[in-house]
């Protein structure tokens, strides 16, 4: 297993602890949340999550708009580093709605380290845009006279 694949099974196993034996009730709550909605989604179990190294495709979605997919793409090399993968990009519609979704194989670990970090990466990106706006309008005055 190489030191990447590692790194994120130890991630992994680090959710799964918290869930069970994290510090405070909200906590382990959260992280019990976060773990069976990721299981769940990629129909896996927890005793996949640690022994499981098949590579197949999975859908990631993400807002729609350029940074995001851009961002999307860039937590997948995050995670897998240089090596070729194949990946695909579509749109569904569904519901008279457009979902865009990037399809890469990985093996669940890797699926939902993705899941994990493109959340976190979206939040930070989100409150960094409107953080970058205030300052942009304090910084040339536009405001009400």
């Amino acid at each position: 297993m190489s030191n990447g694949a590692s790194d994120k099974d130890t991630r992994l196993k680090k959710l799964k602890t918290l869930a069970e034996r994290g510090v405070e009730k909200g906590e382990r709550e959260a992280a019990t949340t976060l773990l069976n909605k990721l299981c769940v989604k990629y129909g896996i179990t927890l005793e996949q999550i640690e022994g499981e190294d098949t590579r197949k495709m999975r859908w990631f979605r993400h807002k729609r708009g350029y940074p995001y997919v851009h961002l999307l793409g860039q937590v997948m090399y995050k995670v897998f580093g240089a090596s070729e993968r194949r990946s695909t990009y579509t749109h569904k519609f569904e519901g008279g709605r457009v979902r865009s979704e990037i399809g890469v194989e990985c093996t669940a670990a890797e699926a939902i380290e993705i899941e994990l970090d493109y959340e976190f990466y979206v939040n930070v990106w989100e409150n960094e845009i409107k953080r970058l706006y205030d300052m942009f309008v304090q910084k040339n005055h536009i405001l009400p006279a």
